[in-house]
């Protein structure tokens, strides 16, 4: 799981989208769009996994968060504090988005539709982190990366640290997801 803000936004919708896709039957069925248990094992993976770990990663390395795009030693800690809050909450409305587009497309009956726009934001990640592989797999800080003096991600302890939370992140949540798979929920629960 490589934590930066836009890799983070765009896995975010996909997250989310997958989920309502791996419940499109349960969906199909009329439980309520926005209380239901799928949305919110979704939410619990969001809120207790991907965004602390994604919070932690931007207060302490910065610019590879923002993929070096910027100095963020330019601007005022109260800007980047607001920036990181901003950014942090996109990754959840992000998943929100992500989880009631596809939601919405599976009630009218289109999985298609919604595979499709899952499928087209993979294809997007995709295309973004090969465009961006230097600045996903090195990690320093501004200057250093510049300088061409980045850590090589696989030789950095935050590669153990993302593949650590990955494990454990996406591992709760695909028990979670196979444990509510076909249970039945009352519509007014």
């Amino acid at each position: 799981m490589i934590k930066t803000v836009p890799f983070d936004v765009i896995l975010s919708f996909i997250i989310g989208s997958s989920v309502a896709l791996w419940f499109k039957e349960e969906l199909q069925a009329g439980v309520r769009p926005w209380f239901n248990p799928y949305f919110g094992a979704a939410l619990v993976f969001e809120c207790f996994f991907y965004l602390p770990l994604g919070l932690w990663l931007y207060y302490f390395h910065t610019a590879w968060s923002w993929m070096y795009f910027f100095d963020p030693a330019s601007l005022k800690p109260v800007t980047l504090a607001v920036l990181g809050v901003i950014a942090v909450s996109c990754y959840l409305l992000s998943l929100v988005f992500g989880f009631q587009l596809a939601q919405f497309l599976i009630r009218r009956k289109k999985q298609k539709a919604a595979l499709a726009v899952t499928g087209f934001a993979l294809l997007l990640l995709g295309l973004f982190c090969l465009f961006t592989l230097k600045r996903l797999l090195y990690v320093g800080d501004y200057h250093a990366w510049k300088m061409g003096l980045g850590i090589f991600l696989p030789r950095h302890r935050l590669s153990c640290l993302n593949t650590t939370m990955a494990v454990l992140g996406f591992g709760s949540l695909a028990l979670l997801l196979r444990k509510l798979k076909g249970q039945a929920f009352s519509p007014l629960a």
